[in-house]
């Protein structure tokens, strides 16, 4: 599975313009690199297709997320950058990749629905024998949606009630079965998942035994009631899983709800991440971060070496949101260089700082931002709230909204010298550089 995006890690200043002093990322074109990753995630990096199977035989539910799968995946890519117009070329993907994914969905159902096991199973819903067209608006189900309360601590997805669809999105966790729609209960999975953003509570119409084992392959119907935990906040507009045939039953979905966790900032599990300090919220925004010192970049040279642009570019990773990931990419990639410096100058680029968020177009995430820095930036850098585009400027009918939340940075406990002396290091306090005179160019 490909989770990982390598975005362009521009490391100079070569395609900068000269009166342009401060960071630009082009969310357009990294929300575009991961939409087509996502694209060809698997079906199970997505959620549970055969919902009432996984949720019923795996007890507790395994989590589809493993922190040093997803470490080993993201640090696999570590190219060493240590010259000032050296770029990493965005990763390409396979030209089948889509129709591969799409090939994985349907052996899947398929493998569920030729398996050789005679199970059965019994669901924890109400009884509703209809055919699945109108089991799928009965008010025995819908009812419980229309009428469910907002969990504490939790607001509702705009337009996420009673759909007909379980969310597919990217972040998947991990499935609960409940024992009654209740959407407390299935907050209450999602406190107790520190990586839990949002969650999707519905009523979904499954086989009552294997399919095969069936006379007609078309067992009786159980009603089981999902509860998927997702890493990122859930949109309505994913909730495209509808259902599926197994052989000749018809499983399909209702009472679709989501609810998204207010404040998400998973308190407590990065305050003890190696090699950095506790993190800083920074809310809603990302780093706008300056050339510096600014004074050279006013006069740089020809070749560029008086200068420095201490972003060193960013990772976009369609994975769960996981600031520990982006700290193992900081502290490979300080490593990398270091262990290849400049041949001419034995100089290299550290990684002293980055920043963590979640990058959402028209409120859908698109994945993990990690965005890496040679020097920290404190607060009042924390300027960058996203943007509206309008694809058919001028004409203004149309716009992409790209915001962004559950923004964290840090800063590298002990600070690596690379291409720059940062001068007295108790200038530095939490995560933030607060004597800027401190530095200059090596």
């Amino acid at each position: 599975m490909r989770s990982t995006l390598l975005l362009s890690l521009a490391f100079g200043l070569a395609a900068s313009s000269p009166l342009e002093k401060r960071q630009k990322i082009a969310f357009q074109s990294v929300a575009a690199a991961a939409e087509s990753v996502i694209a060809t995630l698997p079906a199970a990096a997505l959620g549970p297709t055969n919902v009432g199977v996984v949720a019923t035989t795996q007890a507790p539910a395994t989590s589809a997320y493993n922190l040093p799968s997803a470490i080993s995946k993201a640090t696999s890519s570590i190219t060493v950058a240590n010259s000032p117009n050296t770029s990493l070329a965005p990763t390409s993907l396979p030209a089948n990749a889509k129709s591969a994914a799409k090939r994985e969905l349907e052996q899947r159902d398929s493998a569920a629905a030729s398996s050789t096991s005679c199970a059965t199973y019994t669901g924890k819903g109400p009884v509703v024998t209809s055919s699945p067209s109108a089991w799928i608006n009965d008010p025995a189900l819908t009812s419980a949606a229309t009428n469910a309360p907002v969990p504490t601590g939790y607001v509702q997805a705009d337009g996420f009630q009673n759909l007909k669809g379980s969310l597919q999105m990217m972040g998947y966790l991990t499935v609960k079965s409940l024992d009654t729609y209740d959407t407390q209960a299935c907050a209450n999975y999602c406190d107790n998942e520190p990586l839990c953003m949002g969650f999707d509570i519905y009523y979904e119409r499954d086989p009552a035994a294997n399919t095969t084992c069936s006379p007609g392959k078309n067992p009786d119907s159980i009603t089981f009631i999902g509860c998927t935990l997702y890493g990122f906040h859930v949109n309505a507009s994913l909730a495209t899983n509808t259902g599926q045939w197994r052989d000749n039953f018809q499983v399909v979905i209702t009472a679709s709800n989501g609810y998204n966790k207010v404040g998400v900032k998973h308190p407590g599990i990065y305050d003890n991440i190696p090699g950095f300090s506790k993190p800083v919220e920074l809310g809603n925004a990302s780093i706008d971060a300056l050339f510096w010192p600014p004074a050279v970049f006013d006069s740089v040279d020809a070749t560029g070496n008086n200068k420095l642009y201490t972003y060193m570019g960013m990772r976009s990773l369609q994975q769960p949101y996981d600031a520990r990931v982006c700290a193992s990419i900081c502290s490979a990639q300080t490593a990398a260089n270091k262990n290849s410096p400049d041949k001419q100058t034995g100089t290299y680029m550290p990684c002293n700082f980055f920043t963590a968020y979640v990058l959402a177009k028209n409120d859908v995430p698109v994945g993990l931002q990690c965005a890496f820095y040679m020097l920290p930036w404190n607060t009042t850098y924390a300027t960058n709230t996203g943007y509206y585009d309008y694809p058919n400027w001028p004409k203004q009918d149309v716009s992409n909204h790209y915001t962004i939340y559950n923004s964290m940075a840090f800063t590298a406990s002990s600070f690596a010298q690379g291409t720059a002396d940062f001068g007295n290091n108790n200038t530095l306090a939490g995560s933030y550089w607060t004597n800027p005179n401190a530095f200059h160019s090596s």
